[in-house]
Formats: C-alpha cells, structure tokens, sequence
C-alpha cells in the first residue's frame, strides 16, 4: 500500500463516494433502476481518479444448486447496460470462488488468450485488468495501458466492490416486492371477476326460472307426446342449469360465521357436480370414495366447498401437465376427525415443496397461471374451522388431507 493512501484527503474522498453510493442505492424504486447507484460508483472512481476505461460487473446468482454467473452490467461509451453473462463468465466465477483479487498488470503475457475475449467483453484492446469478488459477484475493472492502477487503485476498488453489496441485496428485495405486488393485483382481479360472475349468475338464474316456470305451465296443457317429450327434455336441462347456478352462489355468499351442521359427503358431491362435467372433457377421471357414514362437521359451507374445489382444481393441473389421470376424493372418520382427501396419479409434490406450498404467494405454476393464494387462504379457513391442511407423503403423485372436527351428531352416528 502507497504512503499517500495513508492521506486523511484520500481517506475523506473515499467516505463521501461510499455515502453518496449509499444513498443512491437506497433511492431505488424498482429493480431496474440499477444505473442511478453504478453511475454514482462511476462518478466516484473519476473523482478519486482512478484510470479505468471500462467497467463490467458480474451477477453470481446463488440460488441454483450450483452458483453461476448469469447476469453482467458493462459500461459502454459512458452508459451502464445489463446483458447476459458472456462466455468469459466461467474465468470471472473462478475468481468469485477462489475469493481473492486479481491484478494482471499485462494482460498478454500473464494471461495468454484472454486479450481477445477481454476484448470482446469490453468492445476494445485491454491491457491491464483488476477483478474484485464481493458477496454478490465479481468487479472487473480494465484500461488500454499496461500496470494502469497503483497499489492505492487496487484498495479502493476493493472497498468500492464491498459497497456493491447493498445494491445487490437492494434489487433483489425489490424483485421480490415486485412480485409480491403483481400477485396481489391479480388476487384482487380475480376477486372482482369472482363478484361479477356471481352477479351474472344471479341474473342467469333469474332468465332460468323464467323459462322453468313457462315449461311447467305449457306442460299442464293437452299436448301430443312428441311436444311434450321435447318439453320435458329443456324441463329437466333447465333445471340442471338452476341447480349450477344456485351451487355458484352458495359458493360465491358464504360468509364467516355462518355456520351450520354440514353433511361432509353432500358436501363433497355438490362441489364436484360443480366441476366434473369440464374434467371428463380433458381426460381426468374423478372417483369418488365416500364413507358409508353419516359424516357432519360444523361449519360455513361455502367456505369449505371453496377448500375442496380449490384442491380438486389443483390435482387437475397436476394430471394435465401428465396428460390426464385419475383423481380420488375420499372421506372417512379416524379419532373423531372427518378426513377428506385428494388423491391423484399425477407428478407429484416434491418434498422439499411439501410444506412450502401452502405459503402464501409461492407456486409452482408456471408464470401468470397461479397467484400463489389458494391454499394458504384455504389452510386459514381450515384453521378456522379448528381443522388442518396439509400434504401427505406418497411415492407417487400426491395426496392432500382437509381434517376437521366432527360435530356430536357425526359422532353418534358412527357409534351406533
């Protein structure tokens, strides 16, 4: 280290950079506004005049298993530009794992081929390179003269790498945020659509009693068998269609609070009434496997019917990623818990996800099918319910448990 670095003038210069990088890290507002705190990085390497011509900054992502350098920000004709990492991003991942700086004060004869990848890197002939791992990757900082940067260069560049830190940590919790807040907004158009199809439902179901009251009325005249079997044909589909609807919007008005003695298998039947019709299209087969017991628990059912269609609609993306498949749903008494559970033949919950999945915005959809919502609100109505959901482990595709408290009536009818 130079003599000079000892200088308080250095020293005072290097502070009001860091302060100032700090600040511009903290004023960020999206996780695209990176070009605000590495231009400050910029002004500041001019201001303690250090002799660099290019600056380039790789990203090491360590999430995945194994690190990798994905991302890389590179400073071109006075702008900061974000790309992906190039083929040099092995040779700069090494030096972020061997943890310690590299000065090449002569490019050619220290490092034999690398002038021309330096070069591609950059967009021009480098003769001297100074890398830098910090925590989040890896501070390259190049000139066209060879033995460019002094001792005291080298030190500053490492404490100007240290402070790149913040920024990382900064635009990753911004990312998150981001995400966080695109979930809500579409959680929130999804509860809009929930209300306006509740509202054309009601009004469907008004245009249906219409035509069920008509039907019934010509069916009390004298009619030759051809009308009236045709009658009762849109008799019988009309009131299959009222039944739908009255189901949506029991679906659609529960209430907390309202809660009344519920028979668990009736339950279960007019939740899948809701839904089968669609999956038989799409080659899922739903098996229903109720127990022969008069099972009742205490509740609000709108609020469970939402539990149980929620998990049979997540066992049917599961099959349909697999092509089809079968999905049972069975309920049984055990220890004075009603258990209804979703089994399907499809790929699975891995194990590590197990618990995870119920967390609220994680999915394992892919992007813009799932808000990442659904069963972590469907364990708090559960909870709710003084019951538990929860995942079992299974070899093969998966199987998700609604356990509940059974009501005194449930429990008498199994005792006799």
């Amino acid at each position: 280290m130079s003599a000079d670095w000892r200088m308080p003038m250095h020293r005072e210069g290097l502070r009001v950079v860091l302060r100032i990088l700090q600040e511009a890290i903290w004023s960020m507002r999206n996780s695209d506004e990176f070009v605000g705190p590495l231009t400050a990085l910029t002004d500041g390497m001019q201001s303690l005049r250090i002799p660099y011509q290019h600056i380039g900054i790789y990203q090491v992502d360590e999430a995945d298993a194994s690190p990798t350098a994905h991302g890389q920000f590179l400073l071109r004709q006075g702008d900061w530009e974000r790309a992906l990492a190039g083929h040099d991003r092995d040779a700069a991942l090494a030096c972020w794992r061997e943890g310690r700086l590299r000065y090449l004060e002569h490019v050619p004869l220290d490092a034999p081929g690398l002038e021309a990848t330096l070069e591609i890197r950059f967009g021009s002939s480098i003769k001297s390179l100074v890398e830098v791992p910090f925590a989040n990757g890896v501070l390259a900082v190049a000139s066209e003269h060879v033995a460019a940067f002094s001792g005291r260069d080298v030190e500053i560049l490492r404490d100007l790498a240290d402070a790149l830190v913040p920024l990382f940590r900064r635009m990753e919790d911004l990312r998150k945020l981001e995400a966080a807040m695109q979930q809500v907004a579409r959680a929130q158009r999804l509860e809009l659509v929930g209300e306006l199809a509740a509202g054309h439902a009601h009004e469907a179901n008004n245009c249906l009693t219409i035509i069920l009251g008509q039907c019934q009325l010509l069916l009390l005249d004298e009619l030759d068998a051809v009308t009236r079997d045709s009658l009762e044909r849109v008799l019988r589909a009309t009131e299959a269609a009222t039944g739908i609807m009255a189901r949506q919007l029991d679906l659609a008005r529960g209430r907390e609070g309202e809660k009344t003695i519920i028979d668990v298998n009736e339950l279960v039947s007019e939740s899948l009434a809701l839904v089968q019709r669609q999956f038989l299209k799409e080659n899922v087969e739903i098996v229903d496997d109720l127990s022969p017991l008069l099972l009742r628990v205490r509740g609000n059912s709108g609020q469970l019917q939402q539990i149980l269609i929620n998990l049979v609609q997540n066992s049917h993306d599961a099959l349909l990623v697999s092509g089809g498949g079968q999905m049972t749903i069975r309920t049984a008494l055990q220890d004075q818990q009603i258990l209804i559970e979703v089994v399907d033949n499809g790929p699975g919950i891995p194990e590590p996800l197990r618990e995870r999945v119920f967390e609220p915005f994680f999915t394992t959809k892919g992007h813009g099918k799932g808000t990442g919502l659904g069963l972590s609100v469907c364990r708090s109505i559960a909870e709710a319910h003084a019951g538990q959901l929860y995942a079992r482990r299974r070899a093969e595709g998966s199987c998700v448990v609604l356990e509940l408290p059974a009501s005194d009536q449930a429990a008498l009818t199994a005792y006799n």
